[in-house]
């Protein structure tokens, strides 16, 4: 009996334990995950503060827009395009607008034609020499990659 009694208490104190382990890595789960959601507020934060910081850039660069007209041909047929915004850069033959309603466009003067340009980081980095693509990234606000 007094065997059996021990093994019980045996029994016990490890369910015990077995408990408080749980118990305690219940806890460690919570800090885990409220050390997460601060990881993640604070990346979350981090990247609003980058996009506010582009998005006053931009607002800056388009401080006083100007009126440019573009040759444009479709089909054989000449027009003109016109363009309310700034000029953020120039390259061989090609120019680089940030619109009054904040779209990006390539112009090429020498294919008289012009194109909405999607990712400006990516898109605009074979089109312009190095000062001109970092002046026009730099316009709008995002960070400059070169390729070294």
């Amino acid at each position: 009996m007094i065997l059996h009694s021990s093994t019980t208490l045996d029994n016990c104190s490890l369910r015990g334990s077995r408990h408080r382990d749980s118990a305690e890595r219940r806890r460690a789960s919570a800090l885990d995950l409220e050390h997460s959601a601060d990881g993640d507020a604070r990346m979350l934060r981090d990247e609003l503060a980058v996009e506010l910081q582009r998005r006053a850039t931009m607002a800056q660069t388009l401080n006083s827009p100007h009126t440019f007209e573009l040759s444009l041909e479709r089909e054989g047929e000449g027009y003109v395009g016109r363009v309310t915004g700034k000029r953020i850069a120039e390259g061989h033959y090609v120019e680089v607008f940030l619109t009054d309603d904040e779209r990006v466009l390539l112009y090429d003067e020498s294919r008289s034609d012009y194109w909405v340009i999607e990712d400006p980081a990516e898109e605009l980095r074979d089109c312009l020499d190095d000062d001109e693509y970092a002046r026009a990234l730099a316009a709008l606000g995002l960070t400059v990659v070169v390729d070294l």
